[in-house]
């Protein structure tokens, strides 16, 4: 999944941890407009697959999206 950091209502890291407690985690590609202390603790907390700072270089967001569809990280989150 790719998805930003910072949502209006529940943030991107909030979300991955939803899902995942719901058993429906899945290999997650983060983007934030923010590279902050504090975001760069998030995501070392998340374990994302790539976290990513705009403005994306198109080739490494599709780089990451080849890697999350892998078989490896798609089998390994069901």
């Amino acid at each position: 999944m790719v998805i930003d950091i910072h949502l209006p209502e529940m943030n991107g890291f909030e979300l991955c941890k939803t899902l995942a407690g719901l058993g429906r985690g899945l290999p997650a590609i983060m983007i934030t407009g923010r590279n902050t202390p504090e975001v760069q603790h998030m995501i070392e907390q998340a374990h994302p697959l790539a976290a990513l700072v705009k403005p994306v270089d198109e080739r490494t967001l599709f780089d990451a999206i080849r890697r999350a569809l892998a078989p490896s990280n798609t089998e390994s989150k069901r």
